[in-house]
């Protein structure tokens, strides 16, 4: 796999659209950590709807505590972002040129599930000293968000993965803000009681979606597309899926050395088609190691008829098409094969070609293709090998894996991930 010095983090590519009416706008904010020394970071923003959106500045910090997001302990310096020039290569905006506003364009595809993408330059934070709990680096982000206008952000709060060890592995991610036109962007001396940051919030999701780090060190960022069972759907917080926990799992075997990263672009109810365009809009700016791509999807649908032959042919020449749009970038496609689903839903037409998909996948396997099975590890087995339904122990609606699918599907994902940053040569590209 290609190492990046562009370390991404997006938890949740789920994107929503959210009216601000009077006193709605105000004070957005992420903390989030970097499992790796950073000299510069860049974000980016979504937009799903056709008309413009707007935040009046952004502002990011480097800290040394995660839970000083109200007021950081150090001596906190706050550099403003500045948009990026449409078509061209980031730069490192040292000098502050450019005004504090950022307008995210809009979706141009008449296509509502296709996201359209504005990114900053990179601006000039470098990391402060590793956190004392956890040894990550802390970012603060803070975006001033004018009311009267309609925004886009990615849903999920994250609450319960808080403190969450069992889920989250010790990454912690806190998403909050100040809503009533509270400006604590350019007012950076008022405060609010930590409390208000939790409940006043302005979506239920984050303005941050994308984060990007320049780290010192060369790293491996996972770009994962697909459908609810690719997302998360039935996990804790419907976002920490397989290769969330992956991720979170074996970035403290490599800290300082291999920050791995993570953009889920995977959303609930995305076809094939959908899905593989939204790995097209991130490819070329998130720059993975690796892409994991689906191996079937119930969404599919031909002639009244989902998830049947013809559908799952066609999915199976976009998978092909994906396989060779990352080839041609130095990006390791790594193929998923089906996933079970219920039994009211898999009748003889979506089973027969639910094999036959396992099977090509399989073979793909035999002549070098990087494959993860996850069939035969969340299947129910039968004569016939599987049944296209779930084990018993790794489902709770029937539809998709929960937590304890997720984990061991997870696991495997970490093997692969342990393989790479083993190989010698890999601990600091």
């Amino acid at each position: 796999m290609k190492v990046s010095r562009r370390t991404s983090y997006m938890i949740s590519g789920w994107i929503e659209t959210a009216h601000l009416t009077a006193g709605d706008g105000g004070t957005a904010c992420l903390t989030i950590g970097c499992p790796d020394d950073f000299y510069a970071v860049r974000l980016g923003f979504p937009n799903i709807s056709s008309q413009a959106w707007r935040l009046s500045k952004v502002i990011g910090c480097a800290a040394d505590s995660f839970n000083d997001f109200v007021r950081p302990s150090t001596d906190c310096k706050w550099i403003p972002f500045k948009q990026g020039k449409s078509g061209s290569e980031p730069t490192l905006n040292v000098d502050g040129a450019g005004t504090d506003e950022i307008v995210v364009g809009p979706r141009l595809n008449p296509d509502t599930t296709d996201v359209a993408w504005t990114w900053t330059d990179w601006a000039p934070i470098a990391s402060g000293p590793a956190s004392a709990n956890d040894g990550l680096r802390v970012l603060f982000l803070r975006g001033l968000v004018p009311s009267g206008q309609t925004i886009s952000y990615a849903a999920g709060q994250m609450r319960a993965v808080l403190g969450n060890t069992a889920v989250n592995n010790g990454f912690e991610t806190f998403i909050g803000g100040i809503k009533f036109d509270f400006d604590r962007v350019n007012d950076l001396i008022s405060e609010e009681p930590r409390l208000a940051w939790l409940e006043n919030q302005l979506v239920t999701g984050s303005v941050f979606p994308i984060v990007q780090f320049l780290t010192r060190s060369g790293g491996l960022t996972g770009l994962v597309v697909g459908d609810s069972h690719q997302q998360g759907t039935s996990t804790t917080e419907q976002f920490t899926g397989f290769a969330y926990r992956a991720v979170t799992k074996a970035m403290w075997n490599h800290l300082g050395s291999i920050p791995l990263g993570l953009v889920n672009a995977a959303v609930g109810g995305l076809t094939s088609a959908q899905s593989f365009r939204r790995m097209l809009e991130l490819i070329d700016e998130v720059q993975p190691a690796y892409a994991i791509l689906p191996g079937w999807s119930y969404n599919d649908e031909v002639n009244g008829v989902r998830a049947g032959r013809t559908a799952m042919e066609q999915l199976f020449a976009r998978l092909l098409m994906a396989i060779e749009h990352c080839e041609a970038r130095g990006v390791q496609p790594v193929i998923l094969t089906p996933f079970p689903r219920d039994a009211d839903s898999m009748g003889p037409e979506q089973t027969e070609p639910w094999r036959w998909l396992r099977s090509e996948i399989l073979e793909m396997a035999r002549r070098g293709a990087t494959v993860i099975d996850a069939t035969a590890l969340l299947g129910q087995p039968s004569l016939e090998g599987f049944d296209a339904t779930y084990r018993s122990d790794f489902t709770t609606d029937q539809m998709h894996p929960d937590d304890a699918g997720h984990s061991a599907l997870g696991d495997l994902l970490v093997t692969l991930l342990e393989a790479v940053c083993r190989t010698p040569g890999r601990g600091n590209p």
